[in-house]
């Protein structure tokens, strides 16, 4: 039995449109950006070097977060289907546990991991006629979740998201052709935040994306959105959507137990 642990999946004749509807869905944050655009002026340094340092001052934020709840939007290309879900979500950092409540698709599905509970295995809770098979435990990388998911639940959260770009832009400070730029009264909805963007000229096998954009929340100093875009299948084509992943309604260090993070929990249904 397949398990509907997945997203809506676009049909064939809608993929090669892919690039026009994500850049349609984003361009209302994106326009936001435009005003106060300015460009790295440190010209004795790598451009990205003052990127890595706004984005670890957003490092040091995220340790001082233990736990928090959020929705959780994150839009994936996988193979060639685009997918889109929303969750509500529960994270503790220590030990990582990840409690999902699915919004869409699959409206009531619930997903559970904590470390070294349950095998390291993921606690699934389907809804509609799969919910019958009860309550799945499986692997994190089990290709059925897989299919539908292009990173497992144990990269999942606002410091794994943070880390990848950290990491990335490490990685990058080797390459030339890179154009970083900061738009420091940019808004997810009425959300005011600063944005970091870095793209390449060139395209090689180090260049993983062809423009990356970190979003950086003003009150709180925490990372909320990322956005990876591919490379344009011509010169001066719209990117691709690779990934995005945005957390809104954040409340962080609520004291959460592991009775938050249990099937056993009587407001869960496992």
């Amino acid at each position: 039995m397949q398990i509907a642990f997945c997203a809506a999946t676009f049909r064939r004749a809608i993929v090669p449109h892919l690039a026009a509807i994500v850049w349609f869905l984003v361009l209302p944050v994106f326009g936001s950006m435009i005003y106060g655009q300015e460009d790295s002026e440190a010209a004795d340094e790598h451009p990205l070097v003052p990127a890595l340092r706004l984005a670890e001052e957003a490092r040091e934020a995220a340790r001082q977060v233990k736990d928090y709840s959020a929705v959780l939007s994150k839009r994936e290309l996988v193979g060639r289907k685009l997918v889109d879900q929303q969750m509500r979500m529960k994270f503790r950092q220590e030990p990582f546990s990840v409690y999902l409540f699915f919004d869409k698709p699959s409206q009531g599905r619930q997903v559970m991991y904590v470390d070294g509970a349950y095998g390291n295995n993921l606690q699934v809770r389907e809804v509609g006629f799969a919910s019958l098979a009860g309550t799945l435990s499986l692997a994190p990388t089990d290709p059925r979740v897989m299919a539908e998911n292009r990173h497992p639940i144990t990269k999942i959260g606002l410091h794994n998201m943070l880390d990848v770009i950290i990491e990335q832009w490490k990685a990058e400070l080797e390459l030339d052709g890179v154009e970083v730029r900061y738009y420091p009264n940019a808004k997810i909805r009425d959300q005011p935040c600063r944005v970091i963007e870095s793209n390449h000229q060139e395209q090689t096998k180090e260049t993983k994306f062809y423009l990356t954009r970190l979003y950086i929340d003003k009150k709180t100093s925490l990372p909320v959105r990322v956005e990876q875009y591919g490379w344009p299948a011509t010169k001066g084509g719209e990117p691709p959507l690779i990934e995005m992943y945005m957390y809104q309604n954040l409340r962080t260090n609520q004291g959460m137990t592991d009775q938050d993070f249990s099937t056993k929990n009587p407001q869960y249904k496992f």
